[in-house]
Order: structure tokens, then C-alpha cells, then sequence
């Protein structure tokens, strides 16, 4: 890339090499950029466009003073320069330009609501300063790149498609100018981000892995294994759209997924893979499996609890390059959370927004869907109708349990959002292979159970899994069982690196045979590979059933089918809302004639009832998003409800260089230069508090602040090498 270069006029100040950013250079290769990011659905003619106009106010003479007074005196107060009104402000003139005025009005900091830009451009055209910047910026412009009618990507015109369509716009303008900023001022960084293995090489390695690991296998487990993933791949060269894949747990939905989803990619000239999942645990466990298939730097696994151990400066290639790319994901495999990739198509903040140009041409591989709050769901369905229909995407629902999401089942209206009713099922005889793959007996315990009389249940089996709904229940049930041996607990209530600890002593006992009890709410339910001879359940949503029944048998191992018994806690909490309403429905439908767990039909019947009861007849996101009302849609679509604050926790037992990560960042804390990094970095030493446990906390002085103005909070009780941490207040209705 590259263009004329105009003496004098600048857009950035000098970078590591000592030169001055030539601005028509940078507006030249930003438009360049983004078109070609833009290209994949039809938006290249106004990515060019807003590439060239979203700096054109920095030629301006009073910004070309300001950033030579910044390089010159960089610690002498100054007022900052508007540069960003110029363009919008031109870009307004031509009507079929008005959304690309709106891009550029926002390319610092973020989408703002689009009903609000009239009002701007009314102020900004009364500002005389501002209308000379835009004369400024034809004069530099009008030859380069005149402002026209240009043709724009064919989702502006769609009404459940537009918010997302300019999303994906702003995304390669913000990504542009990101990637060309960064090459002038830290062109190794910019170096560091290259990607040397592609789809086809994947694919490759996938298949060379497969038949690795199935070379020696006997059991009819292993063949069904085989043969659902041979289905799936026969499967790859169909048509781009929506894809079920429904497997019994245990069954390597995994590999399977990616098998698909590889060769898929490679059949349609798709770009990447992309795998969210809900839970971190999750993650972790399927990153690895990834990774050890593909190696490391095929693999980004980006999360809130990714990090990398050790000062960034300092850190390997690698681990540089998994940083970089979280930044706009542009690797062949990302493996991430429903939260990065769902607030992501509904976010209104620059730092969410860039990476979504990426998603487009990419096969989605959404695991145990079923997660999805009903109160998503409706404006969940609309961006991945969205993602298909205009951005180039195959999205896979990827579950045991598949939700109902056609659109007689949702109540649809017309201001509401699309069902999905084509759906091809990628195993057509799964339900086959669900009978087949019994390896559990479900049993129901009619009469509700106090915690001493499940304690006296639970203590007569030598390997056990129990699954309670809150985190009280499950304190009562420790303080039931007493001091064992061989109990081990898993909830929130322990930090991140503490419950992977807890995970692998599980998982080294089962396999060596030895006593194991495990506790735990419902964290440990989904994705978590571990093969429990009986697991107990808490009467729940029928969903969280099955998934428990997952990690009962799991490698069918046992000459005889695992046991999962569902009982009625005594005295046991609820989370109120809709996992209230799902035990119930769970409970009812249990009490069915004719109704088994283990025909996947049911979750059909389950959904709809579920649906029926928990969605409103209009939805507010759905509504806020059609109108283009971003600030207000990023604010409500939230997949998990933020009323808790992290604090610090300090392990008696914690290893050197866990110590080391936390004093580093209290000690940055302290003096002030707590960083983006250093929160990273603590991450899997962090517990959530509710709120208004947070708050009790701090007036007892058990939650104290590291720096004066609260940017981290340390946990000054107690921390239980079983139970975490002690001396919480009130946990009845905490989930996880």
C-alpha cells in the first residue's frame, strides 16, 4: 500500500523508526485496508470511502499544530483538536452517504445511537472551525476521492440486518486504522501478526489426528464416535447456512464439530472457524484438545481468563501473537465465550467492534446452545440469520439437548426477530445413535431428601458426583458430609486456578480408582470431561439434567449403565427468574407418561413450553436494535447480568509464581499504574462477588481496596483449601 506523499501535512508522530506518518499515505492505505476487509459482503465501495474521509480533519492547520506541539512539548497542557466532524460533516453532504458520516463521526471510541446524528451535525455545522476543516478536507480530497453515492452492502437495506451491517463496516474502518497506526509506530508488532497455516493444512492435521486416534480401537462406543464423525464430514460440501449437530454427551462433539466445520470451510473458501462456548472451563478443556491437534499459534483461545504468565515485554512469540490476535481475531481457529462473541454483534465499544469483520466467512460452531437465555434469544436469532444470509457464515448449533428455535415456536411478529426453520441436521440418524449410547439409567427419588439423609445416600458409594442449584446447598451438604478424605468441592466461590486444580485431582482419582466425592453446583456440568459411576442431581431445568448425565459413565467403561438419580433437596434454593420456571417445567414433564431423557425429541417439546412461558409478545433489544439505538442495545444485551465485583484472592498454598502475578499487581495497584495487563494476568486469581455482599464485605473490612481509587480489591478473609472463600454473607441465589 501506499500513496503521493504531501509534504508537511502528518497524521500520527513520529514512530520507532524516527519518521513522521504521512497523512494522505495513511488515509490512502486505511481505505485500502478496509475495503479489502469489506469486500467479503459487499461493502468495499463504502469501506473506501470512509477510509479516505475519517482523518481528512487532520489537515487542518490547527490539528497539524496540535500534533506538533504534542511530539515538541509533550508535557505542556493543550485542548484537543476535533478531527473526526470534518468528514462526517462532508461525508453528510451526499444523502446516500449519511451512514458513512455516522461511521466516521464514531471511529474514536464507539457507536453511538444513529437517531442522535442529526443533532450532531446541526451543533458541528454551526461551529465555524469545524465548517473550515471541511473545506480543508475537499481541498486535500476532492481529487483523490470524491464524495459520491456509493454502493453499499445489501444488509443496510434489511431492517433485522442493519444494525450488524454497520458494525461490520465500522469494523473494518476501526481494524484499518488500528493495523496501519500500529505498523508506523510498531511495525514489529505489526510483523508478529502473520498467520503462515491455513484451512487446508488444518484439515490435514485433523484427519492425520483421527485416524491416529482411532487406529486400535474396538468398542462399539469408539465406532459410533467414528462413524458420526464420518457423517458429518459427508456433510461439508452442502449448501452455507444452518447446521444442527446433535450428540449424545461423551460422544466427541469436539472433534466432530471441528471436522465439519474444517472442511466446510475449505469447500466454500471460508477464512476461519470459530468455536463459542459458554463456560470458561469449557474452553480451556476444548482449547487443548485443539491445540494438541494443531499446535499452538493455529489456535486463539480468547477469554476473559486467558493470560499469559510474565512481564509482556518479555513474553514468547507465541504468546505475544495470542495477545495481538484477540485484538481482531484474525486467526483460522478461534475458540472464545458466548459473551465475547454475542456482545460482540451487539456492542456499541470500538475495542468489541473491530474484531467482527473477522467473522464474517467463518463457520460458527456454537456449543450447548441451549445456554442461550430465552430473553436473547429472540435478538440472538436476528444476528445469526444476519451472519448467514448477508456476511457469508454456516452457523452450527452444536448440543445433546437443541433447543426450539423455529419461528411458530417463538411467537413471532412482525417487529420480532426470525426463527431458524432450516435447519440440516448433520447425523440424520442421531437418534440412533442416543439409543444406542444409553450408558445411563435415570432415577427419580420421590420423596425430598434433607442433607444428612442425601450425606447418608451419597456416602455409600465410593465414587460420586453431586450437583446441587445454589451455592448454600452445597455449603450444606459439606457441612453434612464432614471432614473426608476424599471430598472435594467445586463452585465460584473458588478461584479460577483453584477449580482447574480441583478438576485434575478428580480426574487423576477416577482413573486410579480411588475414593472421590465431588460437590459442586452446576459449573462442572457442562463440556467437563469427567466419568463418574453415579452422579446425584438436584431437581432442575431438564437440560442441566442431561448435561449432569454426561459426566456419569461417560466412556461407557462400566459393564453395567451409570446411575443418575434426580431428587428434591429438602430445604435446597432455587435461583429465582427463569431457571425457577425451567425445574418446574422440568419437574411436570418428568412426571409424563412416556417421556425418557434419552430420546432427543423431548428438548423439542421442553423449549417450546419454555419459550411460550419466558418471552415477551414485544422484545425491547429487538426493537432498540432496529432503530440503530447501539448505546442502548450494548447496555441490555448482557448474557450474564453484571452485579458482582472481583476481588483478590491470596492461597496460603499458592506456588511462587503465583504469589509473584498478584504482588506485582497490587504492587502496580498501589503506585498507581495498575494496567489492562496486569488485570489479565490475576485473572484466574479473581472470585465474583455479589454486589451487595461486596459491599457488607468492605464495611466489615473483609473486601479491602489495593489503591485509592478502587481499581482492584484484595480479599482479606479467609480462603478454604476446600471450600475457598469463607465468611461470605449471603449466597442463596448464586448459580455458580
Amino acid at each position: 500500500m501506499g500513496g503521493e506523499v504531501v509534504a508537511g501535512l502528518v497524521a500520527h508522530s513520529p514512530g520507532e523508526g524516527g519518521h513522521w506518518h504521512d497523512l494522505l499515505v495513511h488515509l490512502s492505505d486505511v481505505a485500502e485496508m478496509a475495503a479489502l476487509f469489506a469486500a467479503p459482503f459487499g461493502g468495499e465501495d463504502a469501506a473506501r470511502m470512509v477510509g479516505w474521509w475519517h482523518d481528512a480533519g487532520k489537515a487542518h492547520p490547527s490539528w497539524q499544530q496540535y500534533v506538533q506541539d504534542a511530539y515538541g512539548r509533550p508535557s505542556a497542557p493543550r485542548a484537543r483538536v476535533d478531527h473526526s466532524s470534518a468528514g462526517m460533516l462532508a461525508l453528510s453532504e451526499e444523502r446516500a452517504c449519511h451512514v458513512l458520516a455516522f461511521l466516521v463521526a464514531h471511529h474514536h471510541g464507539g457507536l453511538g445511537d444513529f437517531p442522535a446524528l442529526k443533532d450532531r451535525l446541526m451543533a458541528k455545522r454551526a461551529d465555524p472551525r469545524v465548517m473550515d476543516a471541511v473545506a480543508v478536507a475537499h481541498g486535500l480530497l476532492d481529487g483523490r476521492c470524491p464524495i459520491r453515492p456509493v454502493s453499499l452492502p445489501i444488509s443496510l437495506q434489511a431492517p433485522g440486518a442493519r444494525g450488524l451491517g454497520l458494525r461490520m463496516l465500522h469494523s473494518c474502518l476501526v481494524d484499518a486504522d488500528c493495523l496501519d497506526t500500529e505498523r508506523h509506530f510498531t511495525p514489529d508488532a505489526a510483523g508478529e501478526r502473520a498467520v503462515s497455516i491455513g484451512v487446508e493444512a488444518l484439515w490435514s492435521m485433523l484427519e492425520r489426528s483421527q485416524a491416529g486416534l482411532m487406529a486400535g480401537q474396538e468398542g462399539d462406543l469408539n465406532a459410533r464416535r467414528e462413524a458420526m464423525y464420518r457423517a458429518a464430514v459427508a456433510k461439508a460440501p452442502g449448501r452455507a447456512g444452518f447446521y444442527a449437530l446433535t450428540m449424545p454427551t461423551g460422544a466427541g462433539k469436539t472433534r466432530t464439530g471441528m471436522a465439519f466445520a474444517l472442511r466446510h470451510a475449505l469447500e466454500h473458501g471460508m477464512e476461519r472457524v470459530i468455536v463459542a462456548i459458554p463456560y470458561t472451563s469449557i474452553i480451556e478443556q476444548s482449547a487443548d484438545v485443539y491445540r494438541g491437534i494443531f499446535g499452538h499459534e493455529a489456535v486463539l483461545e480468547h477469554h476473559s481468563s486467558r493470560t499469559a504468565a510474565g512481564d509482556p515485554d518479555d513474553e514468547s512469540t507465541g504468546e505475544r501473537w495470542q495477545r495481538l490476535a484477540a485484538q481482531n481475531w484474525d486467526s483460522p481457529v478461534v475458540v472464545t465465550t458466548n459473551v465475547q462473541l454475542f456482545e460482540s454483534l451487539f456492542a456499541a465499544r470500538n475495542r468489541k467492534i473491530r474484531k467482527l469483520h473477522n467473522v464474517a466467512r467463518s463457520v460458527i460452531i456454537l456449543d450447548e446452545i441451549q445456554t442461550l437465555p430465552p430473553k436473547l434469544v429472540r435478538p440472538t436469532l436476528d444476528a445469526l440469520r444476519a451472519l448467514v444470509e448477508h456476511f457469508g457464515c454456516t452457523v452450527v448449533l452444536s448440543t445433546a439437548t437443541q433447543p426450539a428455535f423455529k419461528s411458530e415456536v417463538l411467537r413471532l411478529t412482525v417487529m420480532a426477530a426470525h426463527g431458524l426453520n432450516e435447519v440440516e441436521e448433520l447425523i440424520e440418524d442421531h437418534a440412533e445413535h442416543f439409543k444406542a449410547l444409553e450408558r445411563v439409567v435415570y432415577r427419580r427419588i420421590e420423596a425430598p431428601l434433607g442433607w444428612e439423609a442425601l450425606a447418608e445416600r451419597v456416602c455409600q458409594r465410593e465414587q460420586a458426583l453431586v450437583i446441587l442449584n445454589t451455592v448454600r446447598d452445597t455449603l450444606a451438604l459439606l457441612d453434612a458430609l464432614g471432614d473426608r478424605p476424599d471430598l472435594l468441592y467445586l463452585s465460584t466461590r473458588l478461584c479460577g486456578v483453584h477449580r482447574r486444580e480441583v478438576l485434575a485431582e478428580v480426574g487423576r482419582r477416577l482413573s486410579a480408582g480411588e475414593p472421590c466425592l465431588l460437590v459442586s453446583t452446576q459449573v462442572v456440568e457442562a463440556g467437563v470431561d469427567l466419568d463418574f459411576p453415579v452422579v446425584f442431581r438436584a431437581m432442575g431445568p431438564l437440560e442441566a439434567i442431561v448435561q449432569a448425565a454426561g459426566r456419569c459413565n461417560r466412556e461407557g467403561r462400566a459393564a453395567e449403565r451409570g446411575e443418575v438419580f434426580v431428587f428434591e433437596a429438602e430445604d435446597g434454593r432455587i435461583p429465582p427468574g427463569v431457571y425457577s420456571a425451567a425445574r418446574d417445567l422440568a419437574r411436570a414433564m418428568l412426571g409424563e407418561a412416556g417421556v425418557s431423557l434419552h430420546d432427543p425429541t423431548v428438548f423439542g417439546r421442553y423449549f417450546r413450553r419454555l419459550y411460550d412461558a419466558a418471552l415477551p409478545e414485544r422484545d425491547p433489544i429487538v426493537q432498540a436494535e432496529r432503530a440503530l439505538m447501539f448505546e442502548q442495545v450494548a447496555r441490555e444485551y448482557k448474557l450474564i447480568e453484571d452485579d458482582s465485583v472481583a476481588v483478590l484472592v491470596r492461597r496460603v498454598w499458592a506456588s511462587e509464581a503465583e504469589l509473584a502475578q498478584i504482588d506485582a499487581a497490587m504492587g502496580a495497584a498501589a503506585s498507581g499504574r495498575l494496567t489492562h495487563w496486569d488485570l489479565r494476568s490475576i485473572q484466574p486469581f479473581l472470585v465474583n462477588l455479589r454486589r451487595r455482599d461486596f459491599e457488607a464485605h468492605r464495611q466489615s473490612g473483609l473486601v479491602q481496596a489495593a489503591d485509592a481509587e478502587g481499581s482492584l480489591f484484595v480479599w482479606a478473609g479467609g480462603y478454604d483449601a476446600l471450600r475457598g472463600l469463607t465468611e461470605t454473607l449471603d449466597v442463596d441465589t448464586l448459580i455458580f
